[in-house]
């Protein structure tokens, strides 16, 4: 087992529980040496599952705080947000990125011709090319220590074709580029299972065709990220089986980044 996590959930974002010393705390029992806590950032006001900017200034960096001054002698604690990228919000993204020890990019949401669309909806090839041009200009922007899921887009794409591996290849490599951290999720992991078109076990997410071009390049910094929304998600068993998974593929998993 890692003795970190950095991607770590709040009810602020309205579909997580605790709040973050509850997550501290927990971190402490389970023997973690480091916890960043990393919310769901305000972008949008028609956003939903999105804590809004009074709640960031006036609960989740405040408790954050307090839980540094209780535990800060028993684990390293660090403060982050996840967000999508998206154009037009740079001043929010370099006013997170001054507040916080680091963020998370954790695109689930893409713009193409001004309409957002859900990657958790039916994907086609343009949506998951949207996909991949908004990651790589999240990860050239530097604002961002992570990149969450990146293979996120073929969760309701599903098959893997030419188009899904030339994406995979940029998106690899745009991290590499730019020093961003590749997270295998805990969140992927804690789905059920299924097998590829060669009847190989994986999941949607992580998807073990990305995860074999990742094991490709040795200078890829990778982690597994527990995605944590409930207190029973702290280093479960979705997180060993991540860590298992990692270790199958050949591919070293980084502890602490920060």
């Amino acid at each position: 087992m890692t003795k970190a996590n950095y991607h770590t959930h709040t009810y602020l974002c309205g579909h997580a529980e605790g709040l973050p010393i509850d997550y501290v705390q927990k971190a402490i029992e389970l023997g973690l040496e480091h916890i960043g806590i990393s919310d769901h950032g305000y972008l949008k006001d028609k956003w939903v599952d999105r804590m809004n900017l009074e709640e960031y200034h006036n609960i989740y960096l405040p408790n954050i705080q307090e839980a540094k001054e209780k535990y800060g002698d028993k684990i390293e604690i660090f403060t982050g947000l996840e967000l999508e990228y998206l154009d037009g919000y740079d001043s929010l993204y370099q006013k997170y990125y001054r507040e916080n020890d680091y963020l998370i990019l954790g695109q689930h949401i893409v713009e193409v011709d001004g309409i957002e669309y859900d990657l958790y909806k039916p994907m086609n090839d343009s949506l998951i090319i949207a996909y991949k041009e908004a990651v790589i200009k999240g990860m050239e922007s530097g604002y961002f220590k992570i990149l969450a899921h990146p293979d996120l887009y073929m969760l309701r794409y599903r098959e893997w074709n030419d188009l899904t591996e030339k994406i995979a290849i940029e998106i690899i490599e745009s991290a590499i580029k730019n020093d961003v951290y590749l997270e295998i999720n805990g969140n992927g992991t804690r789905r059920a299972a299924t097998f590829t078109k060669d009847l190989e076990l994986t999941w949607l997410y992580p998807r073990v065709e990305f995860w074999r071009i990742v094991s490709r390049y040795q200078e890829a910094k990778v982690i597994v990220g527990d995605d944590a929304h409930y207190f029973a998600h702290l280093h479960d068993l979705a997180v060993t089986n991540a860590i298992l998974f990692a270790k199958k593929m050949g591919i070293t998993i980084y502890d602490k980044i920060l």
